[in-house]
């Protein structure tokens, strides 16, 4: 398993799980939102909102995690996963999303709730 935000190899005892889209932005634990994170990683994004930049970046490694962790699990943890994605954000309400749509959605949401917040956006470790 790697950090979304860095790409390394994380080792059990060195993971943490960061909320994409900060609990103290926006109190939600949908499993879309907890990304496997490094300690390092997860304590400077903090309460910052992801940039739209660091994002898209970390896009191949969110969408892998995603993959591996709730579309190829078991078909409970699948529908939770998928539920969760269509009642928290804009999601077609008719079939399962593409990943890449759920995606987008995220996306839009990062940036509905940077408006709405104005908290500062976080850039990446590079940033």
């Amino acid at each position: 398993m790697a950090c979304v935000w860095t790409g390394e190899r994380l080792r059990a005892r060195s993971i943490e799980i960061d909320h994409c889209l900060p609990w103290s932005a926006w109190a939600c634990n949908d499993l879309w939102n907890l990304l496997p994170s490094s300690r390092a990683a997860n304590q400077r994004k903090s309460g910052l909102i992801v940039g739209a930049a660091a994002l898209e970046q970390a896009r191949p490694r969110i969408l892998a995690w995603w993959e591996e962790a709730y579309r190829g699990a078991d078909p409970a943890l699948r529908a939770r996963f998928t539920e969760e994605a269509r009642t928290t954000l804009p999601l077609p309400q008719d079939r399962e999303p593409a990943l890449d749509e759920l995606f987008a959605a995220l996306d839009f949401r990062r940036l509905r709730l940077r408006q709405e917040t104005q908290l500062p956006e976080w850039a990446g470790l590079a940033g």
